[in-house]
């Protein structure tokens, strides 16, 4: 396959002959073998057996030192004690009541005090739920029908934002769309004032603008803070929504997630990952008068009142434990926040300073704890936004440096990461070694 040297692969293959066989078994279960498209790299991925602290080992007993951590909803790591005590408290109380209980409660004053536009909180099952409801919350309130995404930003596969996602922003990302899908949902240049600007004020129905703070698929890009700000001011002159999607900066650049770092308060919040404290969690938070349409106790016709659901197994017991050990510990000890961002700045400047001595040109972005090392084709590259990043990106060494990376013991999806309290200066410093040996042979 394009951008693997056969000797890379050779090597991971004869390292992984485990994997290999599972991959051919699941090739006959599952569409492409796999049940996440960004689960899959050539020539097959490798199987995870265990997982404790910043590690991963396989069905091979190959042991990795983990970056992805869990999508990155893992920020103490993988398996850390406070977590797994509290499940195991709970798992002989019941791992699924379907009903109302006081953890749900606990959790949701937990996030209340934190984050600022918490009023109210609806717990769901994920991510991309969470983000589907808040659009149906954003038309339902403002009474207005199209939705302004940034090109490039990632909200699970609700086809309520399935638009400008990937390369060639302007195709369809999926068959199955209804035709007039895209006289709903379109996109604004992410990073991009003036042009984003042109875009709002041409919209006459615009229900709700839809962001991340710091882009995710695009490589942890942050926003500026003005380019925020301006989308917060628009919002209140022009009545629309402003929501941010911090499913994976929320509780990760701190207790108050981007919102309390950006000092810019949105209407309405989405969360994930981290909230669930490593189990299947999504949760709408926002202003009371906006939540207050999905009050299903209030005396309103049906016309009047948005239906967002929840799901079996939204407020699950098991997942509420977990979410509440982990935020409880992460208010105990908020020096974690200092030490994991000053680990990904290291990271970051180590991995740009590596590859230009080798005569390679080098990006890092993020924020905090959050990093991405890109691989651009050519040197003086700015990454501001995802069109950045895909317009200068050399895929070939990108995905040649991860495998090699695979094949030395680290796991960097997309060259894609983040830190946890489990990860020491001592593994990043063996990282930043690995990555100084195989550029030179890229």
């Amino acid at each position: 396959m394009k951008g693997y040297m056969s000797t890379s692969v050779e090597e991971y293959e004869s390292k992984t002959p485990n994997s290999k066989a599972l991959y051919e078994k699941a090739v006959t279960l599952f569409p492409g073998g796999i049940c996440h498209d960004k689960r899959y790299f050539h020539p097959y991925p490798f199987y995870v057996d265990m997982a404790k602290g910043s590690k991963i080992w396989d069905v091979d007993r190959n042991k990795y030192i983990d970056y992805w951590m869990g999508h990155f909803a893992l920020i103490l790591g993988h398996s850390p004690s406070p977590v797994t005590e509290s499940l195991t408290e709970q798992i002989g109380k019941g791992t699924h009541w379907g009903t109302v209980n006081e953890l749900q409660i606990e959790l949701a004053i937990r996030i209340k005090r934190n984050v600022r536009c918490a009023d109210m909180v609806r717990f769901c099952n994920s991510g991309m739920e969470a983000n589907t409801y808040a659009v149906r919350l954003a038309r339902g309130y403002t009474g207005k029908k199209v939705v302004l995404k940034a090109e490039g930003g990632w909200h699970g596969f609700t086809s309520d934002l399935l638009i400008g996602i990937n390369k060639e922003f302007e195709e369809s990302e999926s068959m199955g769309l209804l035709p007039d899908f895209s006289n709903y949902v379109k996109t604004i240049p992410f990073n991009d004032l003036e042009g984003t600007m042109d875009v709002i004020r041409s919209e006459e129905s615009l229900a709700a603008v839809v962001i991340e703070p710091v882009i995710g698929s695009g490589g942890f890009i942050p926003a500026d803070r003005e380019y925020l700000s301006a989308l917060k001011e628009e919002a209140d002159s022009k009545e629309f929504l402003l929501i941010f999607d911090e499913i994976i900066t929320g509780f990760r650049l701190g207790l108050g997630g981007a919102q309390d770092h950006y000092g810019v308060v949105p209407n309405l919040t989405v969360l994930g990952k981290i909230i669930g404290g490593g189990l299947p969690i999504g949760a709408i938070v926002g202003e009371d008068q906006i939540m207050a349409l999905a009050d299903p106790t209030a005396v309103r016709r049906k016309s009047e009142k948005v239906k967002i659901g929840g799901g079996t197994f939204s407020c699950n017991p098991m997942t509420m434990k977990a979410g509440i050990a982990t935020i409880d510990r992460l208010e105990e000890d908020r020096r974690i926040y200092t030490r994991i961002a000053s680990m990904g700045e290291c990271l970051r400047q180590g991995y740009e300073k590596i590859l230009r001595d080798n005569g390679l040109p080098a990006v890092a972005t993020g924020v905090g704890s959050l990093f991405h090392f890109h691989t651009p084709n050519r040197d003086g590259v700015s990454i501001r936004s995802p069109r950045d990043a895909v317009d200068t990106a050399n895929e070939d060494r990108s995905r040649e440096i991860f495998l090699r990376l695979v094949n030395k013991g680290f796991f960097i999806p997309r060259l894609n990461g983040c830190i946890s309290s489990a990860h020491t200066k001592e593994e990043n410093e063996e990282l930043l070694i690995a990555i100084s040996e195989e550029v030179r042979e890229v």
